[in-house]
């Protein structure tokens, strides 16, 4: 929930990832993010909870809702 969106940044600072995009879609912030992404289609929520997208510049990762499924880029 709520609560894993500073956990995951803070555990994506410590990684120090060049080039790191992080896309984070809340209920809350889901319509603003619509008028700031140009395809904001393509990034939704996940059974209705806090959905993270990791992107670089190659793509972007399949969506997580929780720290423990993240896969860090390049490793």
């Amino acid at each position: 929930g709520e609560e894993e969106i500073p956990n995951i940044y803070a555990y994506l600072r410590k990684r120090k990832i060049p080039n790191l995009s992080v896309i984070a879609i809340t209920p809350d912030n889901r319509k603003k993010l619509e008028n700031l992404l140009l395809d904001a289609d393509g990034y939704r929520l996940s059974e209705n909870k806090n959905t993270y997208y990791l992107c670089n510049e190659f793509g972007c990762q399949k969506p997580v809702t929780k720290l423990s499924e993240l896969q860090i880029l390049g490793e």
